[in-house]
């Protein structure tokens, strides 16, 4: 089995490739994740890096179906994230390390669903993240938030280097549709 840094270059490459076609976000696909918003929840996104999925679509859907809306938050690399409320007109800063983060001032909350960004992932929702673990430190620690990945198919490999300190996802959303493992704390049906 390759390591992790290994997967991380060659699924990078795949989500590359994959991003030059555009991650389509059609209706019935977007009407799969009316699930996991209801109105009064903080729905926590990202802001795309590179060729990650632009999670832009579900961020309104979330706020239509009446969610507060937040980001993840760095002070430096070594610190814990956090996310903090972020409205989609609200101005960004860039943080060190490269993605876009509310302003300090901006209030913390408690994510009842992280939508999250992912390098790869496996039939058991194992997620391969950047490397750096701060997605990993934050589910083992608030660990009642509900986890949707976003992924081109093409990052799904048969089976994922999983270390204890990783945390699996509940749910998972590819171009094909929403997927779910047997563990999962949300049902699909």
């Amino acid at each position: 089995m390759l390591s992790k840094s290994e997967l991380r270059r060659s699924l990078r490459k795949s989500r590359q490739d994959a991003s030059e076609y555009k991650f389509f976000w059609s209706d019935s696909l977007l009407e799969q994740c009316f699930l996991f918003f209801q109105p009064g929840m903080v729905a926590a996104s990202y802001r795309a890096l590179g060729s990650e999925v632009d999670p832009s679509p579900l961020d309104e859907l979330a706020e239509n179906c009446g969610c507060l809306l937040a980001l993840p938050f760095l002070e430096s690399r070594s610190s814990e994230m956090e996310f903090r409320a972020w409205n989609r007109a609200d101005p960004l800063e860039q943080a060190s390390f490269g993605f876009e983060q509310p302003m300090p001032s901006s209030s913390r909350l408690t994510p009842h669903v992280i939508i999250v960004p992912l390098t790869g992932f496996d039939a058991n929702l194992n997620r391969l993240g950047q490397g750096a673990g701060h997605y990993d430190r934050y589910f083992s620690s608030n660990d009642s938030a509900l986890r949707l990945g976003l992924a081109w198919e093409c990052q799904r490999i048969a089976a994922l280097p999983v270390d204890p300190w990783d945390q699996p996802l509940d749910a998972l959303l590819t171009e094909n549709g929403l997927i779910s493992a047997v563990h999962s704390r949300i049902s699909l049906s």
